[in-house]
C-alpha cells in the first residue's frame, strides 16, 4: 500500500521531536513514540506500530494509552490473548478507562468468552452511561447468548445515543432476524446501507 505523503512527513516529525528530547524529556519521547505508533497503525503497518509503541511504553511504564493502542494492534494481528494482557494494564493504570474495557470485552468477545465481555461492556456502561459503542458491542454479545430481545434494547440505546451509528442498525437487524422479524430486520440493514452512503459522501 502506498503510504500517504503527509502521514510520511508527520512521523519524521515526531521522529525529529524524539531524537531532540532524547535524554532530556522522556515523557515527551514516549508522546512522540505514541504518535509514531499510532500513524503507523493507520497505515495498517502494524510491526512498526508494535515497535513505537513498546518504545512509548519502555520510556513511560504508566503509559494507559500506550497499552490500549498496542492491544488494538495485537488483536488486529489475530492475537486476542496477548491484547487481552494489554488492555487489563491499561485498566489497571487508567480504572475509568472506557475504551479499554470496550476493547477489552471485544478481545474476549473473539475468544467466545461473552459473559465476560458483557461484564467488560457493563463497567463501560456505568462509568459512561453515554457510550453507545459499549451498547451496541454488548448487544452482540448477548445476541451470540440467544438474549435476543435484551440484544435489541442495548442497540436501541445505542442508536438513542448515536442516531448514524451504522453498526448498531446492523447489530439490532441481526438480532431482529433472530427473532424472526424479517421485515423489522430489513429496515435496519437499509438504514444502515444509507447511513454508509451518506458516511461516503
Amino acid at each position: 500500500m502506498q503510504r500517504d505523503g503527509n502521514v510520511v512527513d508527520a512521523i519524521e516529525k515526531w521522529r525529529s521531536i524524539a531524537n531532540t528530547a532524547k535524554g532530556v524529556d522522556n515523557d515527551l519521547v514516549a508522546r512522540a513514540f505514541f504518535s509514531i505508533g499510532y500513524l503507523h497503525s493507520e497505515q495498517n503497518e502494524t510491526d512498526q506500530a508494535l515497535s513505537a509503541y513498546d518504545e512509548a511504553i519502555r520510556l513511560n511504564p504508566d503509559y494507559a494509552q500506550a497499552y490500549n493502542s498496542r492491544g488494538i494492534v495485537r488483536s488486529k494481528l489475530g492475537e486476542p490473548t496477548n491484547a487481552i494482557v494489554d488492555y487489563t494494564e491499561a485498566i489497571r493504570l487508567k480504572p475509568d478507562f472506557v475504551e479499554a474495557y470496550i476493547n477489552r470485552g471485544n478481545a474476549k468477545r473473539s475468544l467466545g468468552k461473552h459473559r465476560d465481555a458483557i461484564i467488560d461492556y457493563d463497567e463501560a456502561i456505568r462509568i459512561n452511561p453515554n457510550s453507545a459503542a459499549a451498547y451496541t458491542h454488548r448487544g452482540v454479545s448477548k445476541n451470540e447468548l440467544k438474549d435476543h430481545e435484551d440484544a435489541i434494547a442495548d442497540h436501541d440505546k445505542a442508536i438513542s445515543l448515536q442516531p448514524n451509528y451504522v453498526d448498531a442498525y446492523i447489530n439490532r437487524g441481526t438480532a431482529k432476524r433472530a427473532l424472526g422479524q424479517h421485515e423489522e430486520a430489513r429496515a435496519d440493514m437499509n438504514k444502515a446501507i444509507d447511513l454508509g452512503k451518506q458516511q461516503e459522501d
